[in-house]
């Protein structure tokens, strides 16, 4: 969706409609960007309403999110150390045939890297005492429950729409069978909730906000922006694994309520249009809301196979090589999934330099030789860090300069291996 789209929607005084993971989603940012867009939410917060099934989501999830997030720090901390580990076992097997002293040069090179990599544990362990204050700042955020003031404040404003009847769920629960039997849009991918659900009901979560949604477009007669940061394919159309719009049958239904416009946004698009309207900006907010889609278009550019050597790291991870008698060569036939996820954002005012951190994950279809003559075609999924630095041209409009961008890979780890077939050359 353009933004003369979106701007011509919102003169009409639309209806905002947030899904349950926009909300939850706040608590997930650094408290700059959730404070950055809470305070837009409570400006335009008379246009704002909220499903009942968004509330009662949001109750039952918010203090478990808060949990994870509050063991966030540690965790990451805990990652790198075990990333610094694996690659000086990687480094200790793959160079362990040449110790000695026929191949000083080897032994010299070696010593190189395990120093390398005991300086990088030892900037771990400052990196952990300095993020004491980012944790504090975000336990204050968590114990001043500003998100759940925000939430609080839609109630006592009276806009948390009403709770269907126990008649009208069953209602909903038989349609919804039905619907989902026909991979009728939204919703049928949460089948899998029933594994852990002996109601076989929390599937139709999604199901009963969409029709909540429609219930109050058909009394209200106002246009409808429905924010989800929900991917999947029950919501949109995918390209490439990316939401392009929402699905057709969606519109469709829409129109049997109601005649005026429905468009269906991310929270990180919602907020960057936001921001134009009211002429507002905040870069470290937009890098890290934007942050894990530039870094995939930066990749993309470039070209995974290009930027990294995917054979060589297969072949220099002891825990991929043990998986084979002896492995000589592998193939990388193709990519068959890649994502980045971003987990912070800096920018320096002095130099106008942005950098965006966080991980990948690279699900690769491989064929792996042993021998020189025995090839076993499988999956492999590889993880690792990516760090990506760049200067802005045009900081009030968020202009990258393209040759300054830098990408750099590291920490490299075998998540997982599945062998499909074997074949003898």
């Amino acid at each position: 969706m353009e933004f003369i789209e979106f701007s011509k929607i919102w003169n009409e005084q639309p209806v905002v409609i947030p899904d349950t993971n926009a909300i939850l989603d706040l608590y997930r940012y650094s408290p700059s960007t959730s404070q950055h867009v809470l305070k837009l939410l409570n400006r335009i917060s008379d246009y704002i309403w909220i499903p009942h099934q968004v509330k009662e989501e949001y109750l039952i999830q918010y203090m478990h999110v808060i949990s994870i997030e509050k063991r966030k720090y540690s965790e990451l901390t805990n990652q790198i150390s075990k990333v610094i580990q694996k690659s000086r076992e990687n480094v200790s097997n793959h160079f362990k045939s040449y110790r000695g002293d026929e191949h000083p040069k080897i032994n010299q090179l070696v010593d190189i890297v395990e120093a390398k990599l005991s300086e990088i544990e030892n900037e771990a362990k400052r990196f952990h005492d300095e993020i004491k204050e980012e944790v504090q700042k975000h336990d204050f955020m968590f114990d001043t429950g500003n998100v759940k003031l925000f939430m609080d404040l839609m109630g006592e404003k009276e806009q948390i729409g009403p709770e269907f009847t126990y008649r009208e769920k069953i209602d909903l629960y038989v349609e919804g069978d039905s619907r989902y039997l026909r991979k009728i849009p939204p919703g049928y991918m949460d089948e899998v909730k029933d594994k852990d659900d002996i109601t076989k009901t929390k599937k139709f979560g999604d199901l009963l906000i969409w029709k909540q949604l429609l219930s109050h477009a058909e009394l209200n007669e106002k246009p409808i922006i429905f924010i989800t940061n929900d991917n999947k394919e029950d919501w949109w159309v995918l390209e490439n694994k990316r939401p392009i719009e929402a699905r057709p049958e969606l519109h469709e239904e829409f129109k049997s309520y109601s005649e005026q416009a429905f468009i269906m946004i991310s929270l990180r698009e919602f907020i960057n249009y936001i921001e134009q309207i009211f002429d507002i900006q905040n870069i470290v907010a937009y890098f890290e809301l934007n942050g894990a889609r530039l870094m995939e278009n930066m990749v993309a550019q470039i070209g995974w196979q290009k930027k990294l050597n995917l054979s060589n790291i297969l072949l220099q991870n002891s825990d991929f090589c043990n998986c084979f008698e002896k492995l000589t060569n592998v193939e990388i036939n193709s990519i068959i999934e890649d994502e980045i996820y971003l987990s912070s954002a800096q920018y320096s005012r002095d130099t106008d330099m942005v950098k965006l951190a966080g991980s990948f994950s690279l699900t690769l279809e491989i064929t792996s030789i042993e021998y020189e003559f025995f090839k076993s075609d499988g999956e492999v999924k590889v993880e690792g860090f990516v760090e990506v630095t760049f200067e802005l041209t045009n900081h009030k409009q968020n202009e990258i300069k393209p040759e300054t961008v830098n990408i750099i890979f590291s920490g490299y780890n075998i998540a997982a291996y599945t062998e499909r077939l074997l074949n003898i050359v």
